[in-house]
């Protein structure tokens, strides 16, 4: 098989020092699987907001500096993974940045840039604290110039301005689904959707002028805990930048954290300290090699 580059993935995101979340945990699942991950710290945080107290710095006034460096370096990127956002500020900074990278066919010969969204604004039907009304205006902007956006039950019905139950029929969750890729993604995936003793993933899909649904669905491993779904959204995005369909790329992220939230209830680890995922890397690492030999 013929060498080929490494792919290089962009990552807005916050910087947790403690609590595994966030560039903590996106940056060596990234690496894992075979892409090379380059950080724009949206925040730098002690530990994340699940513990008592915390100390943070908004790196908002930064970025726009920051970014101008890799302008001038000209810089270049298969994708971008789009994580938490400390304001619609950094929103506008993100979406310039989306549009810097240009569209397929504006440059002979060059390969499409993919956008990867995750849009977290809340969780359980409710808003996080740091987000208002205005930054999920902001956010259905930025929904609309990406290719994959990956929200979880509450995201994508504050995006579809759709009523939050946290019990949803099938058919009601493939109408949020085609209202998300009606708003500009080509795929969308609505994350750990609780139904009974299981997790589901809904992968909706845009395919021939048609929208194609899937499920993906594993047994609950443990109770709920911080920085999943950051794993989930890197490991997705890694993932189809190594070639690998949506689908397929959702199960392997599916059963990376089960794996990873039955090793951390195994360990008893405080459920504020994340998942035990570094014991769990070599999944990665053995699902990459089997794409690099086939």
């Amino acid at each position: 098989m013929a060498m080929t580059d490494t792919k290089k993935l962009a990552v807005f995101h916050d910087m947790s020092g403690y609590g595994r979340c966030s560039l903590t945990v996106a940056l060596p699942v990234i690496s894992a699987l075979g892409v090379q991950a380059c950080p724009i710290p949206t925040a730098v945080l002690s530990n994340h907001l699940g513990f008592p107290v915390w100390f943070e710095r908004d790196l908002t006034e930064d970025m726009p500096e920051y970014i101008q460096k890799w302008r001038e370096l000209s810089l270049q990127f298969d994708g971008v993974l789009i994580g938490y956002l400390a304001g619609s500020r950094q929103m506008e900074i993100v979406t310039d940045f989306v549009a810097s990278l240009g569209k397929p066919g504006e440059e002979e010969g060059k390969e499409k840039s993919w956008i990867f969204l995750d849009p977290v604004m809340g969780d359980h039907g409710k808003l996080y604290s740091s987000c208002t009304d205005e930054f999920v205006q902001t956010m259905k902007q930025l929904a609309a110039v990406s290719d994959v956006i990956v929200p979880n039950l509450t995201e994508a019905c504050l995006l579809t301005d759709t009523p939050y139950r946290d019990i949803c029929s099938r058919k009601k969750l493939q109408e949020i689904g085609k209202k998300l890729l009606s708003m500009g993604p080509s795929s969308a995936v609505i994350t750990g959707i609780s139904e009974g003793s299981f997790l589901l993933n809904l992968v909706c899909e845009k395919k021939s002028g048609d929208i194609h649904f899937s499920w993906i669905k594993k047994k609950k491993a443990g109770a709920n805990r911080p920085g999943t779904g950051d794993i989930f959204s890197a490991i997705v995005a890694a993932s189809m930048l190594e070639h690998r369909g949506l689908a397929e790329s959702v199960s392997m992220a599916a059963e990376f954290i089960s794996r990873a939230v039955k090793r951390s209830e195994m360990l008893h680890t405080p459920i504020q300290e994340g998942v035990c995922f570094e014991k769990e890397l070599g999944f990665l690492l053995k699902n990459q090699r089997k794409s690099e030999i086939l």
